[in-house]
């Protein structure tokens, strides 16, 4: 049996960037995860008008600027407003 010098090359992947990573708008599910909090804490916040949202058809989007400004928002009050 003859022995052959394998020609496998190791192929190096650049990190691939996902639609959801780069979106603009996020879905409830998406801004829940996004803040690990759960998708009917986000559509209560939604129905009382806290989160900002985007009406495309019949599904709400959220702008993920608008999360952190609500969450930093939060936090201040919760610190007695210091930010």
């Amino acid at each position: 049996m003859a022995s052959q010098k394998s020609s496998f090359t190791p192929v190096v992947q650049s990190p691939t960037v996902t639609a959801e990573a780069t979106a603009r708008l996020l879905t409830i599910q998406q801004a829940a995860s996004y803040l690990a909090a759960s998708p009917w804490a986000i559509r209560r916040l939604l129905m009382r008008r806290v989160l900002p949202y985007v009406k495309i058809g019949k599904r709400f989007n959220i702008t993920r600027e608008d999360l952190d400004t609500w969450v930093d928002a939060e936090r201040a009050k919760k610190m007695g407003g210091a930010a």
